[in-house]
């Protein structure tokens, strides 16, 4: 007899189900509250289906069911990954690796030892403030949020900022491979960056690691030996590399996102001001409504059947994180912006499931830590124009984020 769980009666193939075809548009990304609004008004709900991209899931409830799947794990392999960033991301495992691979990389990230961080981040971002209030019009993310960045972990790797700054460009080529259409040259020059930021960050950890000076490698190498033979990598150090990716791009478009969606609210903006204990809401709204990682992939490692539809073993699901985030069936009136919302932990823009975003922790310190420090007294940020996101990619990052950063009083 089979140890298969019971699956439920199938009606429907995934050929019968609904085309998505909005992602197709070159400015996909651009005006997520009409996708939104669209999608969830139409009279069928459930699953739609893609020709290249595979099933697409975007209500809260399918997100849910399917992200928690036992039969539900990443993707057998990601195309175009290079072959090192391949074996060592924790987004090409399955069980058992999976578990074993993750733990050892989130543990050093996990809530006790980013909250450690939080006194070093508060006192970088005082200080990067510092340098450029009353300088007129700047960037929120290129001359605040990501000197922010680059200090912090240049002081927690050990590394120079010289090493950091290249480490985020590389970042930036690699996100060429998330286009959804992607070219032959992004996918060119993604797989070069990659091979660049592989090797220079491992060459920084292992040069911390050696030095014994920084309390997050110490952690890492300690819960290394510890480990046994399943899911254990063969270099921590570019373990730990891979699993970091989006420490240094996606979780400052987040904090950026965070304060300047904040100001945009005078309301809201005054509320956070008056009362400190909503800083975390005002995170976690900016998170709902505009998480820079807005899809990822998994895949059934068996034929499975979600309310009634049949999905094959490794068809694609692409998860729509976002539109999870906005199913009006969860969250009322979803494209507002509101401090105080309730059902915060049905928010899926870590993903959902043992597969979630190890870097929640971090992205949650650094948006918490920026919107604190520009919402104190003597302090105003005021918007200075249009912002402009990254469109037609599965990464939807500011790409101008144009505001003043004032004295006051």
């Amino acid at each position: 007899m089979s140890d298969a769980p019971a699956q439920p009666e199938a009606t429907a193939s995934i050929d019968s189900i609904p085309i998505f075809t909005e992602i197709d548009d070159p400015t996909f990304g651009q005006n997520w509250d009409w996708i939104g609004d669209d999608l969830f008004r139409r009279e069928y709900q459930g699953l739609l289906r893609h020709d290249t991209l595979g099933v697409i899931v975007y209500g809260n409830a399918d997100i849910f069911g399917l992200g928690t799947h036992d039969l539900v794990s990443h993707q057998a392999g990601l195309e175009g990954m290079e072959d090192t960033m391949y074996e060592y991301s924790t987004f090409t495992m399955r069980q058992p690796e999976h578990r074993a691979a993750k733990t050892l990389v989130a543990r050093p990230v996990a809530t006790v030892p980013v909250k450690k961080m939080a006194g070093l981040a508060a006192g970088i971002a005082d200080a990067v403030i510092n340098e450029v209030i009353d300088r007129g019009e700047i960037d929120l993310g290129a001359d605040l949020v990501r000197p922010f960045i680059r200090r912090f972990w240049a002081e927690i790797f050990g590394a120079t900022i010289d090493e950091i700054s290249e480490l985020q460009f590389y970042i930036e080529e690699i996100l060429l491979a998330f286009q959804i259409n992607p070219t032959e040259e992004g996918l060119a020059r993604s797989a070069k960056a990659s091979d660049g930021y592989i090797e220079l960050a491992t060459t920084v950890f292992e040069r911390s690691i050696a030095a014994g000076d920084r309390e997050i490698f110490t952690a890492l190498m300690d819960d290394y030996e510890k480990m046994g033979d399943v899911g254990k990598p063969r270099n921590p150090a570019t373990a730990f590399a891979v699993a970091l990716l989006d420490a240094f791009n996606t979780a400052g478009a987040l904090a950026a996102n965070a304060i300047h969606m904040l100001v945009s609210s005078p309301e809201d903006h005054a509320a956070v001001r008056a009362d400190r204990s909503l800083v975390s809401d005002a995170w976690l709204e900016a998170s709902r409504l505009r998480p820079p990682v807005i899809a990822t992939y998994r895949a059934p490692i068996q034929d499975i059947v979600h309310n009634g539809v049949v999905i094959p073993a490794e068809t694609n699901l692409l998860f729509l994180w976002l539109f999870g985030n906005r199913d009006p069936e969860v969250f009322a009136d979803p494209n507002k912006y509101i401090l105080k919302r309730p059902n915060r932990g049905k928010q899926t823009n870590f993903g959902v499931g043992v597969y979630s975003c190890i870097g929640r922790h971090v992205a949650k310190m650094f948006g918490e830590t920026i919107v604190h420090a520009l919402t104190e007294p003597g302090v105003v940020v005021k918007p200075a124009g249009e912002v402009r996101y990254t469109i037609g990619s599965l990464v939807n990052e500011p790409v101008a984020m144009p505001v003043t950063v004032e004295r006051f009083g």
